[in-house]
């Protein structure tokens, strides 16, 4: 009886879908609504991008952007309908930051603007408002100390950060006091987009899976290096020149086994080092960040590491990976 009636509703839910290709708000609560019942699995899909590209023709990433705008949209209602799913995406990132102030300042928007708010008019305006008070970035240091930068960031999330010069080798971080530093929630997104779920980030902490939501994190007191690794993975490794090798070897030893059939990392463009070749010769994609990514704490603040990065992605889509992670810089398949 049960079956009957999951069915029934998922046909109810699709034909939601049919008629509501318009209403951008219903087709991406419809979808939530089948993802997070699974019942995808009714018409026989083991995964849910498989049922939106087979039964709707959307890659994966367009039914996440649809699903998120509703969220969007539905946050800020109360203060006039969202009328596209751009101008909804567009003012996701405020959304997640603070809800009241996004509401605010679509409230004034719709004042200024009327219905003639457009996405671009909507992404300066939240770009304004994300922008950190007071200075970014860090000054620069003699390059024989930029060389080990250990760069704020998921990583082990610690509760202070301090500027370390060991005489035998320099080591810098980024001075942040007593606060938390957190990989861009748009990184975060575009990997959930690509993978569809996070099962594991192996260097993490309780308040930074929050935004990257895996099923499973290990903390520093965990010690990923002791645990084995299963499923789909984000990582954004400790920096630290006597960790990122280990963490790098072990993702790649997951990977070659099969033990992980996906992941996506997030590391320092450190080429000439030889963890960074451990991983490119697994990759099938990277993508360099225009610029230097910048991390940042709930508190507003937002530091930049001293060095560049780079996305490098394991896995067997590398063109999705680039479709979400080519608008933050350059890449290429490998």
């Amino acid at each position: 009886m049960e079956r009957t009636l999951q069915v029934a509703t998922l046909c109810e839910l699709e034909e939601r879908i049919k008629v509501g290709i318009q209403t951008f708000i219903d087709v991406g609560n419809c979808l939530l609504e089948i993802r997070d019942r699974r019942l995808y699995r009714e018409k026989g899909y083991s995964r849910f991008e498989d049922y939106c590209r087979e039964q709707w023709g959307w890659e994966r990433a367009h039914a996440y952007r649809q699903i998120e705008a509703a969220k969007t949209a539905q946050v800020l209602s109360p203060m006039g309908d969202i009328q596209t799913e751009r101008q909804a995406r567009e003012l996701a990132p405020l959304v997640k930051k603070d809800e009241e102030e996004a509401v605010e300042t679509w409230r004034q928007l719709r004042e200024e603007h009327g219905d003639k708010v457009t996405a671009d008019i909507i992404r300066n305006t939240v770009r304004e408002k994300l922008k950190p008070e007071g200075p970014t970035e860090q000054p620069t240091l003699p390059q024989e100390e930029a060389e080990a930068v250990e760069a704020p960031g998921v990583q082990y999330d610690s509760t202070e950060e301090q500027v370390i010069l060991p005489e035998s080798k320099p080591h810098v971080s980024y001075n942040s006091g007593n606060n938390e530093w957190y990989t861009p929630i748009e990184y975060i997104e575009a990997a959930r987009a690509v993978m569809g779920e996070i099962d594991l980030d192996p260097a993490s902490g309780e308040v930074a899976n929050r935004a990257i939501k895996a099923k499973t994190y290990y903390t520093k007191e965990d010690d990923g290096l002791t645990k084995e690794w299963r499923g789909k993975v984000w990582m954004n490794p400790p920096y630290a020149t006597d960790l990122i090798p280990k963490f790098c070897n072990k993702i790649s030893q997951h990977y070659q086994r099969g033990d992980v059939p996906e992941a996506i990392i997030l590391v320092n463009n450190a080429t000439e080092t030889s963890w960074f070749g451990v991983l490119i010769k697994q990759a099938s994609a990277v993508v360099f960040p225009r610029g230097r990514v910048k991390y940042w704490t709930p508190a507003g603040e937002v530091g930049t590491p001293l060095q560049g990065q780079a996305v490098i992605y394991l896995g067997k889509a590398p063109d999705h990976f680039l479709g979400e992670f080519l608008p933050f810089g350059w890449g290429a398949k490998l």
